[in-house]
């Protein structure tokens, strides 16, 4: 189970990034889902829920973890 748990952020990029591009009205603002930034997007917020919720939950997280938390975060912030 935490395996699939550790994919989540990556199996919402891939839906994300295959939708066609689109523009969404979300509270008034204009938002483009599909494609490479919005996935991106994607990407660092459900990696920060994921990862934030496993952490108060266990109060720790491995080292794997970490080391892909920051790597999406870095590269994540890089790509936008």
């Amino acid at each position: 189970m935490k395996q699939f748990i550790d994919f989540i952020p990556l199996l919402l990029f891939f839906i994300v990034y295959k939708l066609d591009p689109r523009v969404v009205d979300v509270a008034g603002h204009e938002v483009t889902v599909g494609g490479i930034y919005s996935a991106t997007a994607m990407l660092i917020i459900s990696s920060l829920v994921v990862y934030g919720a496993l952490f108060i939950k266990q109060r720790k997280l491995e080292k794997s973890q970490w080391l892909t938390l920051i790597a999406c975060l870095v590269f994540g912030s890089l790509t936008l």
